[in-house]
């Protein structure tokens, strides 16, 4: 069977990210696991955020109607998957 690449994630951390996995998938959508953005670590832009201003970002009603909709998507780039 060969590979075939369905998507990429990119990844903010600075030190080796891990590669995401494959949670579940179907015809109409892909669930991955990964590590995207660490809190207090420097990352590749030189920032480094704390948890509670990831968290803070995380809980706003336009990140969360999003979540709850299937609807928040990010840039491509990456790892293939």
């Amino acid at each position: 069977m060969s590979e075939t690449t369905i998507g990429y994630v990119i990844s903010e951390a600075q030190s080796e990210p891990s590669k995401p996995e494959i949670v579940s998938s179907d015809h109409k959508s892909l669930i991955i696991k990964a590590n995207l953005q660490g809190a207090n670590e420097v990352n590749r832009n030189n920032r480094r955020y704390g948890k509670n201003v990831l968290q803070e970002a995380i809980n706003t009603p336009y990140i969360q109607e999003r979540l709850k909709s299937k609807t928040l998507y990010g840039e491509a780039g990456g790892y293939a998957l």
